[in-house]
């Protein structure tokens, strides 16, 4: 049995006025768009997980990050039970290199518009993520807390 909550990391890779996305293939999400990202294995640095994540979903190497937001998502069964429950800590990378290729857990990944990436079907906290990003950059941390009801 999973325990609860699960801790995270969340990549925002901007690169001339884009944002990195990738369509998961498994849940929590399939089928929706998000930034790269994954659990962090016990005993791994935060850092180290998210290098790692994003090395792994996008073949793209990067050193530099500084904390862009604290993600939690929640989402409750009809009895109010726990289905899934992560916090995210999510952070822009400032010096990803290559260029992006999908591993097999993605069925696609891009650079996208923000404008653009509002019109895909994205996870929640992404499309959250991506208002914030547009309305107050990226210079404060900001606080995403979603709460899914089934």
């Amino acid at each position: 049995m999973v325990e609860w909550p699960r801790v995270a990391v969340g990549a925002v890779v901007l690169r001339d006025g884009r944002i990195l996305l990738i369509k998961s293939r498994y849940p929590p999400s399939p089928n929706l768009w998000s930034i790269p990202g994954g659990h962090i294995e016990a005993g791994e640095p935060v850092l180290t997980a998210l290098f790692r994540e994003l090395e792994e979903e996008t073949s793209l190497k990067a050193s530099k990050a500084s904390l862009l937001a604290i993600t939690e998502y929640i989402r409750l069964r009809k009895d109010y039970s726990v289905k899934y429950h992560y916090v995210i800590l999510d952070y822009l990378i400032t010096d990803a290199e290559g260029e992006p290729m999908a591993n097999e857990e993605s069925l696609g990944i891009g650079f996208f518009k923000f404008e653009d990436a509002l019109k895909l079907e994205l996870t929640d906290t992404t499309k959250e993520l991506i208002r914030l990003i547009m309305s107050e950059g990226v210079d404060k941390v900001k606080h995403i807390i979603n709460v899914v009801y089934e």
